[in-house]
């Protein structure tokens, strides 16, 4: 089990540093609009890092609190708003699937 949790660790941070440079290039518009730039979003949404909190049966990561907060922090060091961001959507999106019913699930 280790082992999967340092390749998906591996995995996410490697997909982190493959948008840093679309967080960086739209920091400074995202501060001005006072909303993610549609180009980090789409960067974030493309290599899945939504779904960092996600149950494994959704598609998403599971990611536990430290390698939440690792993939966070990696983030937030390209942009603070796009790190706030991910840290608010993956957790709320993972709440949500982690206890709709089956059903919903399906």
């Amino acid at each position: 089990m280790l082992e999967d949790r340092e390749t998906v660790r591996k995995d996410l941070l490697a997909a982190v540093e493959r948008v840093r440079p679309v967080l960086e290039e739209s920091a400074v518009a995202s501060e001005e609009a006072r909303c993610l730039h549609e180009p980090v979003v789409r960067a974030l949404h493309a290599e899945k890092l939504f779904r960092l909190c996600w149950p494994a049966e959704l598609g998403g990561f599971e990611a536990d609190p430290l390698l939440e907060f690792e993939v966070v922090a990696a983030v937030a060091g390209a942009d603070t708003s796009a790190g706030g961001n991910l840290a608010v959507g993956s957790t709320h999106t993972a709440m949500v699937g982690a206890y709709v019913a089956q059903e919903a699930a399906d």
